[in-house]
């Protein structure tokens, strides 16, 4: 991965963004606390996951981390 970042909505609208700095080093578990915590916090909607690869996996790959319409 080059370059990643956390993408919080509320509703269709980004609210927040986070640098993957300040992720990185989480694990799987870590992160979903992170991510869950922060999205209650703020009355995020959906996180987004965005990442940029490079190399066989070259690209910008979105991921749903969040959704309230998950449950």
């Amino acid at each position: 991965m080059l370059f990643g970042e956390l993408l919080f909505y509320k509703n269709d609208e980004i609210v927040k963004t986070v640098n993957d700095e300040e992720f990185s080093e989480f694990n799987p578990e870590q992160l979903k606390v992170y991510v869950t915590e922060t999205a209650n916090k703020i009355g995020a909607t959906k996180v987004v996951s965005s990442c940029i690869f490079h190399g066989g996996a070259k690209g910008i790959r979105d991921t749903v981390l969040f959704s309230l319409e998950d449950g």
